[in-house]
């Protein structure tokens, strides 16, 4: 815990301060002129097992945050980035506790823009980043209060998610977002520009909300605006993916897939946006990535400290970093090791959502359904195949991983049509567990074969 004592401003000290502004403007302009230069800057945290990100000491003076070797330093890049001219548009930072998904009001730090003559004029003002600058609480700036209220250690923080904004365009509001959802509070941050696909985001939410006014019943984080041609694109596209989400019955890994698949052909053209996001439901840090490894500024890595915490930052990756790669998801969770999903946009579920997919599945019999289903999905400890049977016959069931290995397979003969309902227990053909991934269902009926995507997440 870094110590905290008053100091007063002395006017003798005016011409070192003179040198240290100039220095400041130095390195601004290093920063400008550098090739990566960053849109906007985010961090996030997460520890790991029963630990707290408190229990974790600085190691080294803030000057040093380069180093990444502490939580604290996660900070500091974020600070380091929130300057004149660069992310220069208001911050927010987040802290969930240990034990409780819900976030309340102290848990939240905001720094906004809330006029136009604002933009361009709302930065981090603090001196944690000077050499000694860990002892003076005079000239605190709002995210070095919540730096002190995440190390005062009351709040036994867990999980932190910090982010500094520079505007595309003059539109209020300062992530990280927040969405309340089944005694949750989810919240997203961004790294990008997705307007493009604004027009599309809010036609499906609508779609998936006929009859009611979503964006009445969920107005905007910042003045209550429930107009979403008003949004920052952050909080639309933050939105599409929550109603996605309570479109597939509350399944955060369904959701999130469901949404991007359908953005895919925006996804995969990075001229048109960067789709890159942080977002958290109290427990896990979900993190994608869509710019490409080369020739982006916009990039997304994380660090894992052994038994400690998991630390993600755009920008910069270091050679500890792992980066993700292009259409990823990495979910961080504080029990499991780190699950990648690579290309996570490609469409493995149906849309409409499981629960309601099963019902059609089992007592609407015909052409129009599918032929294979697996529900739940995704799923930890076990899945039925519920696979149709128009007439009489053997039918194989199989199970590959993604490099195309058997690892389950069952036979049985069918006297008449209806529907084979075959469990599958996550486990391979010696009976050892499989781990996290996609598979692929093949059903053989006589010459007719059918597949679709099943996928197994880490257990409980």
């Amino acid at each position: 815990m870094k110590q905290q004592r008053c100091q007063r401003s002395n006017p003798a000290s005016s011409w070192a301060k003179e040198l240290r502004l100039l220095g400041l403007s130095l390195l601004l302009a290093f920063i400008l002129a550098s090739p990566q230069l960053p849109a906007c800057a985010m961090s996030a945290l997460i520890s790991v097992q029963r630990s707290t990100l408190d229990d974790f000491p600085s190691l080294g003076p803030p000057a040093n945050y380069m180093e990444y070797n502490d939580p604290w330093d996660y900070f500091a890049f974020v600070m380091a980035n929130s300057t004149p001219y660069l992310n220069s548009d208001g911050y927010g930072v987040v802290a969930y506790r240990s034990d409780n998904p819900v976030l309340r009001s102290r848990e939240m730090w905001y720094k906004r823009v809330t006029s136009l003559a604002d933009f361009n004029n709302v930065y981090y003002t603090g001196q944690y980043l000077e050499q000694g600058g860990q002892n003076l609480i005079w000239n605190h700036d709002v995210l070095d209060a919540a730096l002190l209220g995440v190390q005062s250690g009351s709040g036994n923080p867990a999980i932190v998610l910090c982010h500094a904004r520079n505007a595309t365009g003059l539109t209020y509001g300062n992530h990280p977002f927040w969405f309340e959802l089944g005694g949750r509070t989810f919240t997203f941050m961004h790294n990008g520009y997705v307007n493009s696909a604004r027009a599309f985001m809010i036609n499906r939410i609508n779609q998936l909300n006929p009859g009611v006014n979503w964006f009445a019943l969920h107005p905007s984080n910042h003045f209550g605006n429930p107009n979403p041609l008003q949004w920052v694109d952050t909080e639309v596209f933050f939105h599409y993916l929550m109603c996605s989400i309570i479109a597939s019955q509350n399944d955060v890994l369904l959701g999130l897939n469901n949404a991007l698949a359908r953005l895919r052909p925006y996804l995969l053209n990075y001229q048109t946006g960067i789709f890159n996001f942080i977002m958290s439901d109290g427990s896990r840090l979900y993190v994608f990535r869509n710019s490409p490894t080369e020739g982006s500024s916009h990039q997304l890595s994380y660090r894992v400290f052994a038994g400690q915490f998991f630390a993600v930052r755009t920008q910069y990756p270091g050679p500890h970093d792992i980066e993700l790669k292009p259409l990823e998801l990495v979910v961080l969770s504080r029990t499991e090791a780190p699950a990648h999903y690579r290309d996570f946009t490609l469409p493995a579920f149906e849309p409409r959502g499981i629960q309601d997919e099963t019902i059609a599945f089992a007592d609407k019999p015909g052409e129009n359904v599918p032929a294979v289903l697996a529900g739940p999905n995704p799923f930890s400890r076990s899945t039925t195949l519920r696979i149709r049977m128009d007439g009489p016959g053997l039918l194989m069931a199989s199970i590959f991983n993604s490099r195309g290995e058997r690892v389950w397979q069952e036979e049985r003969h069918y006297a008449e049509p209806g529907i084979a309902a075959l469990t599958w227990n996550g486990k391979d053909l010696r009976g050892r567990p499989a781990p996290p991934g996609v598979y692929i269902i093949r059903a053989e009926i006589g010459s007719q074969i059918h597949t679709a995507r099943v996928v197994l997440v880490r257990r409980d």
